[in-house]
């Protein structure tokens, strides 16, 4: 039997895609409803994994699998997808059954248009004054977003940025092991896909990602760079905001906009500690959103001060490179396992998600359910709780347990002698 070329891919795909994933895929592609039904309901993972197989039998996987790979071949060879646009019902269906748990109704429009059924970008151009016009600052993400869509409604715009290209935090943070910890199949435009290289992308690849976006979106003309924004003043008699720039050569200049959006983001400028003498210390010192180029620390004593998300970056990537290592933690926090931390994604499977929109757009879906909306639930507070001190309700301990059981494995024989010190004792997502 003669196979056309990618066919073998989608075959290679096939047997390692994601099995709640391609149930929805077979729903869509089929109408057929009994993927909906036992035996080939999955069942519910704990934690922040992506649920590859549901917990179905291997029996059942390969059913499903094999029926994937038929539906996805007749699909690419024209047959029209049976249900393009479920309705809302059906969508929550469908969402409540590839998490395992209920869904609320209400998320029907909400992830309608996550599916695409509502096109992002679809804009209509608005009539508006000639004079009207908007403000950006900043080319970061938020800013590009802006830029975007106003572009898309024929709005007259212009952005300011102070660096010398977009991107914002994900041009300036160049530290060891910067990265995201929020997959980037869901950390990215939902109307912009990528063929990413990782799960849990690294700046570079994210950073690139940014500029990407904003040359496929012709945006970048709008982007006045290297150019300070040092006051905004708002002119009631006009009804219009002065914004006075620097510009890169020295030079000041003002420009007036009626709509102003702030995209300078939340971590600028960066925030050092206040510590004594720390000004006339001699020895190397910097912020981490300023790590030099050149930095060196091999062999070197290295201190760290604070131990949030920078931290757990940096100390995994410079542990054997230094002569010691010593970090300074104010508080605790919690940490969780990511499985596709730091993974590759096989080549067949970013074959799967550049061809076939539906696996994409039910894989972000998922994402976008296990990282944002299923807490939700854990972190409502139950008054009858008979365990306040340490948790919000029943799920919220839940989570508590299994956080403290892997941090209990990372810490290995080290355990009793650390435990106390890095575990919270406030409640999951508390902080």
């Amino acid at each position: 039997m003669n196979t056309k070329p990618d066919e073998h891919i989608f075959a290679q795909a096939i047997e390692v895609a994601n099995i709640p994933t391609l149930l929805m895929v077979l729903v869509q592609l089929t109408g057929e409803l009994h993927w909906l039904e036992e035996p080939y309901l999955p069942k519910r993972q704990p934690g922040l994994g992506d649920n590859d197989t549901g917990g179905l039998a291997p029996e059942h996987q390969r059913e499903v699998r094999e029926s994937a790979l038929e539906a996805i071949l007749a699909w690419r060879e024209g047959r029209p997808v049976a249900l393009p646009e479920p309705d809302e019902d059906l969508i929550v269906r469908m969402l409540s059954v590839s998490m395992a748990e209920p869904v609320p109704a209400e998320y029907g429009q909400f992830t309608a248009a996550q599916l695409g059924q509502v096109k992002f970008l679809d804009h209509e151009p608005v009539a508006s004054p000639d004079d009207f016009s908007v403000l950006i600052i900043g080319a970061g993400v938020s800013g590009l977003c802006a830029a975007i869509n106003l572009q898309m409604l024929g709005i007259n715009f212009q952005v300011v940025e102070r660096n010398s290209t977009v991107g914002g935090v994900w041009w300036e943070n160049r530290y060891p092991g910067a990265g995201v910890d929020t997959p980037n199949h869901l950390y990215s435009y939902s109307f912009a896909p990528y063929d990413w290289e990782k799960y849990f992308c690294l700046r570079d690849e994210l950073h690139g990602y940014l500029e990407h976006v904003c040359d496929s979106f012709e945006v970048r003309n709008s982007i006045r760079f290297e150019t300070d924004v040092e006051l905004i003043e708002y002119q009631p008699d006009q009804q219009k905001w002065c914004a006075t720039l620097r510009l890169a050569d020295g030079t000041v200049e003002e420009v007036e906009a009626n709509v102003v959006i702030s995209a300078a983001g939340i971590f600028n400028p960066p925030v050092f500690p206040n510590i004594e003498g720390l000004d006339e210390w001699e020895g190397e010192k910097w912020h981490t959103a300023r790590w030099p180029n050149q930095a060196d620390l091999t062999g070197k004593d290295v201190a760290i001060i604070g131990n949030g998300a920078s931290c757990m970056q940096i100390g995994p990537e410079i542990q054997d490179e230094v002569n010691s290592l010593t970090i300074f933690q104010r508080s605790v926090h919690w940490a969780a396992p990511f499985e596709q931390f730091r993974k590759e994604v096989p080549d067949p499977l970013r074959f799967l998600l550049r061809e076939v929109p539906l696996y994409r757009n039910w894989y972000r879906v998922r994402l976008g359910w296990t990282f944002n909306d299923r807490i939700h639930s854990a972190l409502q507070k139950d008054p009858d709780w008979e365990h306040p001190d340490r948790s919000l309700n029943a799920q919220n301990d839940a989570h508590r347990a299994y956080f403290t059981d892997y941090v209990v494995k990372e810490l290995g024989d080290e355990a009793a002698d650390l435990l106390d010190r890095v575990l919270p004792t406030y409640p999951p997502f508390g902080k």
